[in-house]
């Protein structure tokens, strides 16, 4: 494998002779093979233990920073309300395949339209309209002031061959962010062929990534890596990628409950009953950055495994630069809940964008975003003796 890859290699004559008289040529391609020979070696020789097999245990208190919200779509939208909500405590945001604030305004049909496959007679909300709502929201009190998105760092993928989340969704969350946020803050990722996907060069399946959106969602587009791209952009130059980021030496992937930080229990609000938070060892003694990763509809672990965890390429990028990253899960919900007068209607597992659970559900208080929050400042909390790293 290793000489078929030096086989594809192209130099220029002028290239080869500096190649040739820099490295001494041969010695220096044996070295290079048996490099990367040990290197896909030790990959195929580790595997990461099943999902359901992860130790469970308390969320612990890190004194993380530099909080990051990310998602793919109803995770993409999910993330905006929780930028939005609490602007003043996070640095940025990383949006795939997602739109405007309160796009669907509480309404499924206007999600179902306005907000994923718009048109002329149901475009997506204009600038003038997503502030309207913004300003509505924060004088009420419900979230934060919005200047604070003046500090914010945002990345936003949009592809023209998705048919999910129209091109034009994305692009009418993008005239938002440049009213808001300073040139050269923002970066639009415009791929010209992605399906609806979260693509990663980690994706288990080299499908055809223009034409698979099917579950998990987590596409192989040639070298494309979404989650590099957001790092890069919000974080700035990054230290190599780490394969193997769950290897004992590097970092751990754990469970925790989420029932500890919901209002409610967590399947009255269409949440899982654990989610997942990988901390690189660099990081168990605290002060680390700290990105949370949304995922989108039909895409929990419930569904889809390890796939948007372990596929995404957040692990990878994380483990070797200081960024513990957590992955809070949704369920499926359909129905009466019995003893909580509670009816949702959430069959695949979406995270709450049109008002499922409340109609203030970009609020502060709204059920998923406490719930959310509340992981993050656990987790941004300055440890202390009496709240050790982690308890069974």
């Amino acid at each position: 494998m290793c000489f078929k890859f030096l086989s594809k290699i192209r130099f220029s004559t002028v290239n080869a002779k500096k190649f040739s008289k820099k490295t001494n040529g041969l010695p220096w391609i044996l070295a290079f093979c048996f490099f990367f020979l040990n290197l896909s070696h030790a990959q195929e020789n580790f595997t990461p233990p099943d999902l359901k097999t992860l130790p469970t245990r308390t969320l612990p208190a890190l004194g993380a920073h530099s909080v990051v919200v990310a998602g793919l779509s109803s995770g993409a939208y999910m993330a905006v309300q929780y930028q939005m909500a609490f602007s003043s405590e996070i640095v940025g945001a990383g949006i795939v395949a997602g739109g405007p604030f309160y796009c669907a305004e509480g309404s499924l049909m206007r999600a179902a339209h306005h907000c994923m496959q718009a048109s002329a007679l149901a475009p997506a909300p204009n600038v003038n309209r997503q502030n309207e709502n913004l300003n509505y929201f924060a004088h009420k009190g419900l979230i934060d002031n919005p200047v604070a998105l003046k500090k914010h760092r945002v990345y936003v993928f949009g592809s023209k061959m998705d048919d999910t989340v129209y091109f034009s969704v994305s692009s009418s969350l993008m005239d938002f962010y440049r009213h808001h946020i300073p040139r050269g803050q923002y970066l639009f990722d415009r791929h010209k062929s992605a399906a609806h996907a979260f693509v990663s060069p980690f994706a288990l399946k080299k499908n055809v990534c223009e034409k698979s959106k099917t579950p998990p969602f987590v596409n192989h587009c040639a070298h494309f890596d979404t989650a590099q791209n957001i790092f890069e952009h919000i974080y700035g130059k990054l230290n190599l990628v780490e394969h193997n980021p769950e290897k004992p030496e590097i970092g751990q992937l754990y469970a925790f409950w989420q029932k500890d930080f919901s209002p409610k229990a967590p399947i009255a609000i269409s949440l899982a009953e654990k989610g997942y938070v990988y901390i690189p060892q660099s990081c168990e003694k605290g002060n680390c950055r700290l990105l949370m990763a949304l995922h989108g509809c039909k895409q929990n672990a419930e569904l889809v495994g390890d796939a948007f965890i372990r596929q995404s390429g957040f692990l990878q990028w994380a483990a070797n630069n200081r960024t513990i990253v957590l992955f809070p899960q949704t369920t499926e919900r359909l129905g009466y809940l019995p003893l909580t007068n509670n009816t949702i209607l959430n069959p695949y597992a979406c995270w709450d964008w049109w008002g499922y659970t409340t109609q203030n559900y970009i609020a502060q208080n709204a059920p998923q975003l406490e719930t959310l929050h509340n992981m993050v400042k656990r987790l941004t909390q300055t440890k202390t003796l009496s709240n050790p790293l982690f308890k069974n």
